[in-house]
C-alpha cells in the first residue's frame, strides 16, 4: 500500500487539493482551529484513509468533505483535512485533532462519526485508523537548535546540499 498512516508526515507531499493542483500537503479544505483550547497537556491526532471502490471516487470524496465542516465546530476541534493521495488518487485521509481524549471519545460516538464508519465499510479495502497522542509540537525553532548543536562536524542536508552540475 503506497499510503499509511504510519508514514502519514512523510508522504503529506503527494496529496493534492481539491482542484488538482500539486500542494505539498495542503489539505483538500483549509485547516480551521475551533473548539475549545488545549486543557490537556497532549494532543490526539486522528488518521482514516479510505479507498474508494471502482467508480465511487467521487461520491466519496463528496461524502468525506461534508463531513470536514461539521467536524471542524464540534468542542474540542483543533482542526480538521481532508487529504487526496496523488499516487494512489482513489484514497483519501481525513485528519483530525482533538483537544483531550474526552473530546475525541466523544467524537467516536457521534452520529457524525457513524457516517464516517459507513463510508469506511464501503471500502473495497480495509481502512487505515490510527490515533497519535501528541505530548509536544515543534518546529523550524527545533531544527535551528538541531543545526547549531551539531554544526562543527560533517557536512548537513539543509545548509551544504548543492544540486549536482549539469554537464
Amino acid at each position: 500500500m503506497l499510503f499509511s498512516a504510519v508514514n502519514h508526515e512523510r508522504n503529506l507531499s503527494r496529496f493534492t487539493s481539491a482542484s488538482g493542483e500539486f500542494s505539498h500537503g495542503a489539505p483538500i479544505d483549509r485547516v480551521a482551529r475551533c473548539g475549545s483550547s488545549a486543557s490537556a497537556s497532549f494532543m490526539i491526532q486522528s488518521s482514516v484513509t479510505i479507498v474508494a471502490g471502482t467508480g465511487q471516487r467521487i461520491e466519496l470524496k463528496r461524502a468525506l468533505r461534508a463531513l470536514v465542516g461539521p467536524v471542524r465546530v464540534e468542542p474540542g476541534c483543533l482542526g480538521c483535512q481532508l487529504y487526496e493521495d496523488v499516487e494512489q488518487p482513489d484514497a483519501f485521509s481525513l485528519v483530525e485533532e482533538w483537544a483531550s481524549a474526552a473530546d475525541i471519545e466523544r467524537r467516536l460516538r457521534s452520529d457524525q462519526y457513524r457516517m464516517l464508519l459507513q463510508l469506511m465499510e464501503s471500502s473495497p479495502q480495509p481502512p487505515k485508523v490510527v490515533f497519535h497522542f501528541v505530548d509536544r509540537t515543534q518546529g523550524l525553532d527545533r531544527v535551528q537548535q538541531a543545526r547549531l548543536q551539531t554544526r562543527s562536524s560533517a557536512p548537513h542536508f539543509l545548509t551544504d546540499f548543492r544540486p549536482p552540475n549539469p554537464a
